[in-house]
């Protein structure tokens, strides 16, 4: 396998790329998915590994060893996502920066894909990948719509489907995974990274709103992929992340959600779901959630009112036209979207 090094210097005209791999605590799945960032087909690549601190973080250490040519950030405590890919971004120094984790695993063409687009389309601040599960090939995540409604929705697009059912061409969404981000290190600077209040669960959509609140333009590149190694699925939230994924739910909401739907999604969601966590016994959660919204409400007030009602209905607007998925390849009739709460 040929050194990054000595590719890059074979090919000076092209633009430097970071790659951001967030890391914590998968040492055997960081391997795999530095193996293919090493592999990729374009070569000017600077590779940030942001290790948030954890008790593994010396097997960690000994997987970097292996990659001389990447750069090994060492947080002294975790930091969680936000912050952890924020202290990559703010690290990075290539004309763009792709984020991804150490459970994902890039096809060989993937960066030189994203790159191709980025560079015929300037204008589309925010490029993503698509996710395949690395054990059935079926698609994970192509992106999606977000619905800030009294119900809430998100439509994962093609999830579940085989990648025969990807569009030929790129295609604008609304939401796209933190984990398999381009966008150009100007953007981000303007971006300001992830909120790292949020730690961890919705700070992808959150970042997506302020975008397209901004007016800017998302896009997924169909012929750039990624694989996850360690999906998860079948692991149940844990009481921390439960607690993480409902407060930033709710600063969602109350940021960018239409004014006459915030009420009855806080009776649903914060009343409602509070006495249901307590008839299960669990309602630690939803309690330390309703507690930090009180205490950060004034903030997150202050944040929606410095937009006008203009700006956030026309988002809104926005959400509803991107809900609908694209076009499948061949041309055949619309995907019926997949909404989760």
């Amino acid at each position: 396998m040929m050194e990054l090094e000595t590719r890059e210097m074979m090919h000076p005209e092209q633009p430097l790329i970071s790659v951001v791999v967030l890391s914590y605590d998968r040492p055997d799945e960081l391997r795999s998915a530095l193996e293919s960032i090493a592999r990729q087909t374009y070569a000017r690549l600077e590779v940030l590994i942001v290790n948030n601190n954890h008790p593994r973080s010396d097997e960690i250490a000994r997987v970097v060893d292996l990659f001389p040519s990447f750069r090994a950030i060492w947080l002294p405590e975790n930091f969680g996502f936000t912050g952890g890919m924020n202290r990559g971004i703010e690290a990075a120094s290539g004309e763009f920066v792709y984020l991804t984790e150490d459970d994902i695993k890039l096809a060989e063409d993937c960066i030189e894909r994203l790159f191709e687009h980025a560079r015929e389309n300037p204008e589309i601040a925010l490029l993503s990948s698509v996710m395949f599960d690395a054990e059935t090939s079926r698609i994970r995540s192509a992106g999606g719509g977000v619905m800030l409604e009294p119900v809430h929705r998100r439509i994962d697009f093609g999830a579940g489907r085989l990648a025969s059912w990807l569009p030929e061409r790129p295609y604008p969404v609304s939401f796209v995974p933190g984990a398999m981000m381009w966008a150009s290190r100007r953007m981000w600077s303007q971006m300001g990274g992830f909120r790292e209040s949020f730690f961890m669960y919705y700070e992808d959509v959150e970042l997506c709103l302020r975008l397209l609140l901004d007016g800017h333009q998302i896009q997924v590149v169909p012929s750039a992929h990624v694989f996850d190694l360690d999906p998860g699925l079948d692991r149940p939230a844990s009481p921390d992340v439960q607690y993480h994924k409902l407060k930033n739910f709710y600063s969602v909401y109350l940021v960018f959600a239409p004014r006459a739907v915030v009420p009855e999604m806080f009776f649903r969601y914060g009343i409602l779901g509070f006495v249901r966590a307590a008839l299960s016994g669990d309602a630690w959660s939803t309690a330390k959630a309703i507690l930090w919204t009180v205490v950060h409400l004034p903030g997150l007030l202050r944040e929606r009112f410095s937009c006008s009602s203009a700006k956030i209905t026309e988002l809104n607007g926005t959400l509803r036209r991107l809900a609908v998925p694209p076009s499948p390849a061949g041309g055949s009739e619309l995907m019926k979207p997949e909404a989760q709460d």
